[in-house]
């Protein structure tokens, strides 16, 4: 069981950063639907998610000091939609 875990976090890992926060946010919808029963197959998924919200939790929560603006990021990321 952890090498499917450990194929699965590195495959997170080798995700774009825009398809790692979609698939965050999946994550985070599920967890506010209401939880079932507690049994061994659960187990193991709390036990990745935990590791991936201890690695959000490492990440920066300010932008780089390069001068752009958040704005500047996104424009450069995901092109110019005004």
């Amino acid at each position: 069981m952890d090498a499917d875990l450990t194929e699965i976090e590195e495959a997170v890992r080798r995700l774009p950063a825009r398809d790692r926060v979609h698939l965050i946010e999946v994550i985070a919808r599920s967890l506010r639907d209401p939880e079932p029963e507690p049994g061994p197959a659960l187990s193991p998924n709390k036990a990745a998610l935990e590791h991936l919200l201890d690695e959000m939790a490492n990440l920066p929560s300010q932008s780089p000091a390069d001068g752009f603006s958040n704005r500047d990021h996104d424009r450069v990321l995901y092109g110019d939609h005004r």
